[in-house]
């Protein structure tokens, strides 16, 4: 399955702040664990984060669009302002089984292939790097 992660900050602050390197050790995580050879849907995950210059605007994992030409199903996920850095990485895996449940639940609806048992594998493994990697 195909796992990509991606961030929208809110401003020049959060460029290598706690969080960006947090996020970009998932990405490659993601990256190293989640390109496998497929079968169905993969995941386009954005975490987006307020900051000085634009808030989010909603709150928890919203659907974005199905590129079915590309076999993806996008998921914006908002970071809540009260989330600490060390926290960030329970946080962010929780994300990942919450939207790998929605895009599920959403592909399955609409007649659309997602391999969720090929997803748990790869989400396991990234949380044994995140785990290693510390």
């Amino acid at each position: 399955m195909r796992l990509i992660i991606g961030s929208v900050l809110g401003g020049p602050e959060l460029g290598g702040s706690a969080f960006d390197l947090k996020l970009r050790k998932l990405m490659r995580l993601a990256e190293r664990y989640g390109s496998d050879v497929h079968e169905g849907y993969g995941l386009n995950v954005l975490f987006y984060l307020s900051g000085s210059i634009w808030q989010v605007d909603f709150d928890g994992i919203r659907r974005g669009k199905i590129d079915r030409k590309k076999e993806m199903i996008e998921l914006k996920v908002a970071v809540p302002d009260e989330t600490e850095a060390a926290n960030f990485e329970g946080f962010m895996v929780d994300a990942l089984r919450k939207g790998a449940e929605m895009a599920s639940s959403v592909l399955g609806e609409k007649g659309l292939p997602f391999d969720a048992d090929e997803f748990v594998h790869a989400l396991k493994e990234i949380e044994l790097g995140l785990s290693r990697e510390g």
